[in-house]
């Protein structure tokens, strides 16, 4: 446990001192997210939802805590995303990335510790979201779950993360990621319920780890019993363990790919 705390820890300190120059950095973090938010808001508000209850949200509280936490996941499972394009290409860029085989650490801790590095520092703004879902809840009730609440988002963007690092070790093409990222925020549920799609729709939304940690955190947040969100646990968790396998396996492919040919490419 000590050997794999030392792989994450070196690899959340570089990501740290690699990105954040100034604590001014911060600040530009917070806006993109922030701006979104607002963004779709206001797009939603015009509308009477007392009136016509199109998408299931009737109030404006309502409206306010489902983008609420939709955008604290999406910012979570963006910021694993834009860092595996990134950071990869960056390390490909200054001729670092074919460490990944020289060195002894594990590599599949490996990726995972640069999903974490990206996510830590985003901390501070998940907290934000959670103090607006806290105030448009109606009462501190749900404050003790807070922490389970991003324990669960962790894991889940972590573990996703780590797939998109393994893509980019053996592709330059970010073909995947554009056609990831746009995808996933709009059938997840993080900004469009699930139920306002088609059969088809909600479909795809089921190869997305967020679409079930989203539905678990809006559950925990409504305080639900726990057999309303059962379902969405024992669907995530093989679904993670099938994600963590594939990362696995990208892994030992490339490797063998490196071996034989000295080039990290596939295509």
């Amino acid at each position: 446990m000590r050997y794999i705390w030392n792989i994450l820890r070196a690899e959340v300190v570089k990501q740290h001192r690699l990105y954040l120059k100034g604590y001014g950095q911060y600040f530009s973090l917070f806006i993109w997210p922030v701006l979104g938010f607002v963004t779709v808001y206001f797009t939603y508000r015009p509308f009477s939802f007392e009136e016509a209850n199109i998408i299931g949200i009737t109030t404006s509280n309502e409206l306010m805590m489902f983008l609420s936490t939709g955008f604290m996941a999406a910012t979570c499972f963006q910021v694993t995303l834009s860092a595996a394009q990134n950071l990869n290409w960056m390390e490909r860029q200054g001729g670092t990335l074919e460490l990944m085989f020289l060195t002894p650490a594990n590599r599949l801790v490996m990726l995972y510790g640069k999903s974490l590095g990206a996510l830590l520092q985003n901390t501070w703004l998940c907290i934000c979201f959670s103090v607006i879902i806290l105030v448009y809840s109606g009462g501190l009730g749900t404050l003790p779950y807070i922490p389970l609440i991003y324990i669960l988002l962790i894991i889940t963007s972590t573990v996703w993360g780590g797939l998109l690092n393994a893509y980019s070790l053996f592709s330059r093409d970010t073909l995947a990621f554009v056609l990831l990222d746009e995808p996933m925020r709009l059938f997840s549920g993080a900004r469009v319920p699930l139920q306002s799609f088609p059969v088809w729709g909600q479909a795809i939304s089921m190869i997305f780890p967020i679409t079930y940690s989203l539905r678990i955190v809006r559950l925990v947040f409504a305080q639900a019993a726990f057999s309303e969100f059962v379902l969405d646990i024992v669907l995530l968790m093989p679904l993670l363990i099938v994600l963590v396998v594939i990362t696995f396996i990208a892994i030992k492919r490339v490797e063998r790919n490196n071996r034989r040919t000295g080039q990290l490419n596939l295509f």
